[in-house]
């Protein structure tokens, strides 16, 4: 057997996670992790699945062989499987492969290489290692680099997750400060889908504040004061995600849909002015800008019956946002999947053909061709 470029996929991820839930093609329409690919790793060795079911892990063996391939990843503390840690490995997995389909490369080992890419994400296991305890006690899962912005990454489960506002800005804007040439900051809030998302953020009323500086997620936005973006993970969020690292991607869309004029300066949170009419693109499911485009747009003239452009899933929560803003209609342009694929024509590249793994120097990796040191079934690390 010769590694394939899916059977690095998966390990890769295997190696970078720690963890990847074993019910991946529930949420991705993805080639890369078939029964197939996932069988035959697990047959060989190279990954375990864990006693609950839930996960795969790298074995001894599947270390190994990342290692033959040019990729080294330090070993992860061993985690009681019923602990929170468990679970929090399992949303970080999501985040990751998530970026990783939409076209993010997720595997930056520190700020200095994140820095040199015009998108990149920095997952927090890079830096959160047994040894190294500078993220300890912070809950957000990465920086997400888009040119010039940075987004931290939480993964939001329901209205019962809290942060410690303070401590957490305080520890990922010391990481941000080493990556130069940063303009803006804003977060990335992740989850299930975006209405569940919109619960925890916009509940029915203010959550109660909580002891030891701990703040549910509506009161800690409030004090951060940052912008932020709602996406879900899976499939939907793959094709959020792909449209949204895309330079240029409002100014094409707006190109596509008619003849562009400049903007008012009154209108400078909306996005384009096509054939007469404000148009707001929703792509990215920034909350803040999204209201302060329609705030703004009703100052200018309360008749004006707002353009939006989004995707299918992201419908609801717009609609909710246009009625808290005093909107009762809107214009809606829906992206489908044909008009998304003809418009960034990028975003339908095919990442996994079936072809032979080739390292960097230039060879193929053999499966066969290591000895293992020790009994893997041993070395799973359960």
């Amino acid at each position: 057997m010769i590694f394939d470029t899916r059977d690095f996929g998966v390990l890769n991820l295997c190696g970078l996670c720690r963890y990847i839930p074993s019910d991946l093609w529930r949420y991705y329409d993805s080639e890369l992790f078939t029964a197939t690919t996932m069988f035959t790793l697990e047959e060989r060795g190279y990954i375990k699945m864990q006693s609950n079911g839930e996960s795969y892990k790298l074995t001894y063996k599947g270390r190994e062989a990342l290692s033959e391939m040019g990729y080294t990843y330090s070993e992860d503390m061993r985690l009681d499987l019923k602990r929170p840690a468990y679970r929090r490995r399992l949303k970080n997995a999501h985040c990751n492969i998530t970026m990783h389909l939409a076209g993010i490369d997720v595997f930056c080992k520190n700020t200095s290489e994140l820095a040199e890419k015009d998108v990149g994400y920095l997952s927090s296991l890079m830096i959160r290692t047994s040894r190294n305890k500078s993220l300890a006690g912070t809950r957000f899962l990465g920086t997400l680099k888009i040119g010039e912005i940075v987004n931290v990454v939480y993964h939001i489960e329901n209205e019962e997750d809290w942060i410690i506002p303070g401590y957490e800005k305080e520890t990922f804007e010391s990481l941000i400060s080493t990556i130069r040439n940063v303009k803006e900051t804003k977060l990335i809030l992740a989850g299930k889908d975006l209405e569940e998302l919109w619960n925890v953020t916009h509940p029915s009323k203010q959550s109660e504040k909580l002891a030891r500086g701990m703040t549910l997620f509506d009161r800690a936005l409030e004090e951060l004061g940052y912008d932020y973006l709602l996406v879900p993970i899976g499939r939907n969020g793959v094709t959020q995600l792909s449209v949204m690292k895309l330079r240029g991607y409002r100014h094409r869309l707006a190109t596509a849909f008619g003849r562009v004029s400049e903007l008012p300066r009154e209108l400078s949170f909306c996005d384009s002015m096509i054939d007469g009419e404000p148009f707001i693109f929703t792509i990215d499911m920034n909350v803040k800008r999204i209201e302060r485009a329609l705030r703004q747009l009703k100052r200018y003239d309360s008749s004006f019956i707002p353009n939006i452009c989004c995707f299918q899933f992201q419908k609801n929560v717009i609609t909710k946002i246009l009625k808290m803003c005093g909107f009762k209609e809107k214009k809606t342009y829906t992206l489908e999947k044909e008009m998304i694929e003809a418009f960034f024509p990028e975003t339908a590249k095919k990442e996994y053909l079936t072809k032979p793994f080739i390292t960097k120097e230039g060879r193929y990796v053999c499966a066969d061709e290591k000895k293992v040191k020790r009994d893997y079934s041993q070395a799973s690390e359960t």
